[in-house]
C-alpha cells in the first residue's frame, strides 16, 4: 500500500527554530533593555542562553527535570552566568518569550515548495515535541 499520509516534525524540519529563537531573543534583549543592566551584547546573551536551553533539553528529555524547572532555569541561569543579581532580573522575560517565538515567521529554504509539491501526493500533518503553549 503506497503512503498516503506524511508527518513533519515542526522544530527544525519546517520551522526553522534556531533562527526564530535568535530573533526574539534579541527582540527581547532590545525590549527589555538588558543593556542597561550591564549585558554588553545580544550575541553573549543569545549563545549563553542558548546553550543553557540545550542543557537543560536534554536533562528533560531523560526525565531529569520538569517542564516547569526547564521553564523556570533557562533564563534564571542565563541571566545569573552574566552576572546579574537575580533581584534584577526582568520580569516576565520567560513569558514574553514564549509569547514572541511562536510568532516569528522563518521557515528552513524551500519549505514551502516541498510542502506544497507533497500536498498534491499525501495528506500532511504537522507535530511537535515542544510545549503547547
Amino acid at each position: 500500500m503506497p503512503y498516503q499520509h506524511i508527518f513533519f516534525d515542526l522544530d527544525h524540519t519546517i520551522w526553522d527554530f534556531d533562527k526564530n529563537a535568535e530573533e526574539t531573543l534579541h527582540e527581547l534583549f532590545l525590549q527589555h533593555k538588558l543593556q542597561d543592566l550591564g549585558l554588553a551584547a545580544p550575541d553573549v546573551f543569545i549563545e549563553t542562553y542558548t546553550r543553557n536551553n540545550h542543557q537543560l533539553w536534554a536533562e528533560y528529555h531523560l526525565g531529569k527535570i520538569t517542564k516547569e524547572t526547564l521553564r523556570e532555569a533557562r533564563f534564571k541561569h542565563t541571566f545569573l552566568e552574566l552576572g546579574l543579581d537575580e533581584a534584577i532580573i526582568p520580569a516576565g522575560f520567560e513569558e514574553d518569550y514564549v509569547q514572541l517565538s511562536p510568532t516569528k515567521l522563518n521557515l528552513f529554504p524551500e519549505a514551502h515548495e516541498v510542502l506544497r509539491y507533497l500536498s498534491e501526493k499525501y495528506e500532511l500533518y504537522v507535530i511537535s515535541n515542544g510545549f503547547r503553549e
